[in-house]
């Protein structure tokens, strides 16, 4: 098992990464699998040397299932499964840093909803962020283009149809991501 992409991968987190990886799997709001956790607290307490007899796939599937015979198959699924896991937990971590990408989501959200009321308050909040970024390259651009786009969307989700400047703000926005990308 030492070989694994899930071993490779974890070799490579450093120690905090590791912890917060162990956080992330016990959160019951992203894992429920007991047996998954299981696994992910038996490498976790291997790292960061990883050593071989602790990782063959019989020993591992022992710690999992029991005394039960060996299932190369069942062993497998949960290491995919813990794997993937880890994917969610790099993707998780890259998230957090993105504040404006959340607040779009955010936006995305509330006018699936239907939360027209949040609307404006969740984007000046995007517009704040926006106003303290110190580069102005095509992701800050594109960005825009995200915030301008989501007030269009609730511009047109009104009664009335009045002028939206918006519209205009999201085409500049548009130009210059595009302009800056090339």
């Amino acid at each position: 098992m030492r070989k694994t992409k899930l071993i490779a991968l974890l070799q490579q987190l450093s120690t905090r990464e590791r912890s917060r990886f162990r956080e992330y799997v016990f959160s019951p709001f992203f894992n429920k699998n007991k047996k998954i956790q299981l696994l992910a607290q038996h490498l976790l307490d291997q790292a960061p040397e990883f050593p071989e007899e602790k990782l063959q796939k019989p020993v591992v599937f022992r710690l999992l299932f029991g005394a039960g015979k060996y299932q190369e198959l069942k062993i497998n699924n949960i290491i995919s499964d813990l794997l993937q896991l880890l994917y969610d937990y790099l993707a998780h971590r890259q998230y957090e840093t993105q504040k404006a990408m959340q607040k779009n989501l955010l936006l995305d959200d509330l006018l699936a909803r239907g939360a027209y009321d949040h609307i404006e308050r969740v984007a000046r909040r995007y517009q704040q962020i926006q106003e303290k970024s110190h580069h102005q390259n095509y992701q800050f651009f594109h960005q825009q283009f995200e915030l301008y786009n989501q007030l269009d969307r609730h511009h047109l989700s009104k009664a009335t149809r009045t002028y939206d400047e918006n519209l205009q703000l999201k085409n500049n926005a548009l130009d210059l991501y595009y302009l800056s990308n090339k």
